[in-house]
């Protein structure tokens, strides 16, 4: 299943949560307790490593803006 990215943010505060804590999770997964905390404040992006240590991957959609009729929901 496709999750939006908040799902991916979501697990990571659960877990932390049930951790006891930042510095707790991030070395039981080996992360550093600032690089989660950087993340949980927004100012570290989540990365590969981060989601695949929380059960995600990602994965890249491209959308084809020069086809109006799916643009718009249309069907043929």
């Amino acid at each position: 299943m496709i999750e939006h990215p908040s799902a991916v943010f979501h697990r990571l505060e659960t877990e932390v949560e049930q951790a006891g804590g930042q510095r707790a999770w991030a070395k039981a997964r080996g992360f550093s307790p600032s690089f989660i905390n950087d993340v949980m404040r927004g100012r570290r992006e989540i990365t590969d490593r981060l989601a695949a240590a929380l059960g995600f991957r990602r994965v890249t959609l491209w959308k084809d803006l020069r086809d109006k009729a799916r643009s718009r929901g249309d069907h043929e």
